[in-house]
């Protein structure tokens, strides 16, 4: 399927589905070589190296959003439906590496497009670099500077989303979906996690 303007294929550097246990696998070969991720691995096999990964980049306090929509000067509407403050997980920025389930729709519509949690995978990209559908411009503003646990619900007008081209959305094996020209969308979203990017 056709990508974005500048866009990069799913897989590749700018893109990529997320695997917080994968990405702590390179992390730990990069620097200890072979024999430190496989030391990992065995760990991973354990049950230990994820409650390590967690420890590393803790979560902040959480709280309910107020609920209020509020527009940004670029036309994104942006409701904030829970706010996580504090921890030692980095917000999202440049160069680091986000993940999060998003679930879109066009506005107005019944049914989502795509619902990342139903194929229980989020979406990831490595922030500030080159992205694929269904990440689009308003939803990377949307996303800037939140922690993991982060919910919002995002309006995206076509100027920040998809425009006159559409775009086609990738939701299953050899199954995807089609965004209208110049549709509106609703991204409800939860950011996952974010961290260094060591690929």
């Amino acid at each position: 399927p056709p990508l974005g303007d500048g866009a990069r294929e799913p897989g590749s550097a700018g893109f990529n589905q997320f695997d917080p246990a994968a990405t702590l696998s390179r992390a730990i070969t990069k620097r200890w070589g072979f024999a430190g991720g496989l030391a990992f691995v065995t760990a991973l096999a354990l049950g230990d190296a994820v409650e390590i990964g967690d420890a590393l980049l803790r979560g902040g306090n959480s709280e309910e959003g107020d609920g209020v929509a509020r527009t940004a000067a670029s036309g994104l509407i942006i409701t904030d439906e829970r706010v996580v403050t504090g921890g030692t997980s980095p917000g999202a920025a440049d160069g680091l590496l986000v993940g999060v389930h998003v679930a879109v729709s066009v506005e107005g519509a019944a049914e989502p497009l795509l619902d990342t949690r139903a194929r229980g995978r989020p979406i990831a990209w490595v922030f500030g670099k080159a992205y694929a559908p269904p990440v689009c411009e308003g939803l990377v503003e949307g996303v800037e500077g939140l922690k993991p646990g982060a919910k919002r619900r995002l309006v995206v007008p076509p100027s920040l989303a998809f425009g006159a081209k559409g775009a086609i959305f990738e939701i299953g094996d050899d199954a995807y979906a089609k965004v209208p020209s110049n549709a509106t969308l609703v991204y409800n979203l939860e950011v996952k996690s974010v961290s260094p990017n060591w690929s």
